[in-house]
């Protein structure tokens, strides 16, 4: 990772030193990503952060669900500070630390409740957590550490690892190590039921580095034929939740629409940030964000019947769609005038999420 935030233009002329990467994509993602106030040709790094700042993080570090009633989760403080790291930006990194520390830390461990609300009288009304959110902290640690040579930070981020590895994991899937969605409710019945997109894959690979076991490797490895065996409907792709029983093939868990949505999409972006893709395992996807292009990238396809969601896709899921076709060397087409910042967080996040690792795989910086 650079350690000096350069302009936004700037790092993208350098990507396209290490990779052949058309600059549609970067367009694209700049038009997404830019404020309506600022000039593309002016924009920066900092000001992208700042965008971001204004709209979803709080002056005590709370990172809000703009789209959820405001509530802060895991996940938008895990995903906060990974990208207050990345841009440079230590003082905001550790308010939102310290807010995870005081609002969401399990006592006893170093997992995280998934969920606070506003309610005074139960801020923290399902102490159950996320598994993605405990991975983005963590990851979001073990890059602070080194970036700012910290060891508070890095023995944080070893504990978190620790505890995902004896709490999060398990065999009850017919003896194959899987990762639970929570420590509550996803293993309670004959098939355990998963969320490949918590899978995320370049935390686990820094997990992997920090806490050494055998364990990382194999749940990796597992994770990815996962990725691969779960396909389903026209283009083969897999369900935002999944059902494993322990005795025959994996299918869409039962409790969920079975749909390629919002939590399945960002799959591809874990697999090619974690630089674990190939062209078969990515393959599918481009397919299908290709094919949808004419007509408009959907949010959601169903997997049961190929029926595509009634509404189009946010900005940021087109800039994950965008980044997995020029991987593939596809024309990619993203919304020239849309502003993912301002549409909501979760379309915020997955923008800069794919911004950054367009950057961080083009470079021989990462991982």
């Amino acid at each position: 990772m650079p350690s000096e935030k350069l302009p936004i233009t700037i790092r993208l002329h350098r990507l396209l030193r290490f990779r052949s990467v058309p600059s549609l994509l970067m367009a694209s993602l700049l038009a997404i990503l830019v404020s309506g106030q600022a000039a593309l040709g002016d924009t920066s790094g900092d000001q992208i952060w700042h965008a971001f700042k204004s709209r979803y993080v709080r002056d005590d570090g709370r990172v809000i669900d703009s789209g959820n009633a405001e509530i802060s989760h895991s996940e938008s403080q895990g995903l906060g500070m990974l990208f207050a790291e990345y841009f440079g930006d230590r003082e905001t990194f550790d308010l939102m630390r310290q807010w995870v520390e005081k609002g969401l830390r399990w006592n006893g461990t170093w997992l995280h409740a998934w969920k606070w609300t506003r309610d005074p009288r139960m801020p923290v009304p399902d102490p159950n957590n996320a598994t993605d959110g405990d991975l983005l902290i963590g990851w979001a640690l073990a890059r602070a550490a080194e970036r700012w040579d910290e060891p508070g930070y890095a023995a944080a981020a070893r504990r978190i690892a620790a505890d995902v590895r004896a709490l999060l994991t398990t065999r009850d899937a017919g003896g194959r190590l899987v990762l639970l969605p929570a420590f509550q409710g996803f293993d309670d019945g004959p098939a355990v039921t998963l969320n490949l997109s918590y899978y995320v894959f370049p935390a686990l690979r820094a997990f992997q580095r920090i806490d050494p076991s055998p364990l990382w490797g194999e749940l990796i490895e597992q994770g990815l034929d996962l990725v691969d065996s779960s396909a389903f409907g026209r283009w083969g792709l897999p369900p935002d939740w999944l059902a494993l029983p322990a005795d025959g093939p994996p299918r869409p868990a039962v409790k969920w629409p079975p749909r390629f949505g919002f939590d399945a999409m960002r799959i591809p972006l874990y697999v090619l940030w974690a630089r674990l893709d190939s062209e078969e395992r990515l393959g599918r996807f481009s397919k299908f964000w290709f094919e949808q292009q004419q007509g408009g990238v959907p949010a959601w396809v169903s997997l049961e019947d190929d029926r595509r969601s009634p509404y189009p896709a946010g900005a940021g899921v087109r800039s994950v769609a965008a980044l997995v076709l020029e991987h593939a060397g596809l024309p990619a087409s993203a919304p020239p005038h849309a502003t993912a910042i301002a549409e909501d967080y979760y379309s915020a996040s997955l923008a800069l999420m794919a911004l950054i690792a367009a950057e961080e795989i083009g470079t021989s910086e990462y991982p």
